[in-house]
């Protein structure tokens, strides 16, 4: 059995929006303000999608689309809200420290369990293939 302590260390991430959901009015307001436009809605959508690829990392099913969506995610996030402040100190917000961590560690659980056939072509033959 695949061990659930990254997953749900992992799965912790998206629980801070659904800590107090009068903040998502708040966050809602922010991409309105950089001229995106439904930000209520995108700060749904981007909730149910970090829930959403959590409970597949917590299932270990569909591992590689799971972490492009956190990547997707993590990367704007950074783009958008955290550039150019990198490291917090204390209970602080907008550092991108965590966020490019994750990055690293989201990246390397998609490479582990990305499919062998996808990287190697044909014509090379696998290790040990009869």
């Amino acid at each position: 059995m695949p061990s659930v302590a990254a997953p749900d260390v992992l799965a912790s991430h998206p629980l801070h929006g659904f800590r107090d959901w009068r903040n998502l009015w708040g966050f809602g307001h922010f991409p309105d303000s950089l001229a995106f436009g439904h930000g209520l809605a995108l700060v749904c959508l981007m909730l149910a999608t970090q829930t959403m690829c959590c409970l597949a990392l917590l299932a270990w099913r569909f591992v590689v689309p799971a972490c492009a969506g956190h990547l997707v995610i993590l990367g704007a996030g950074i783009a958008i809200a955290h550039w150019p402040d990198w490291f917090v100190v204390g209970p602080g917000t907008d550092g991108m420290e965590q966020s490019v961590l994750l990055i690293s560690c989201f990246t390397s659980l998609a490479l582990a369990h990305w499919p062998a056939r996808a990287i190697a072509p044909d014509f090379i033959e696998a290790p040990g293939a009869v």
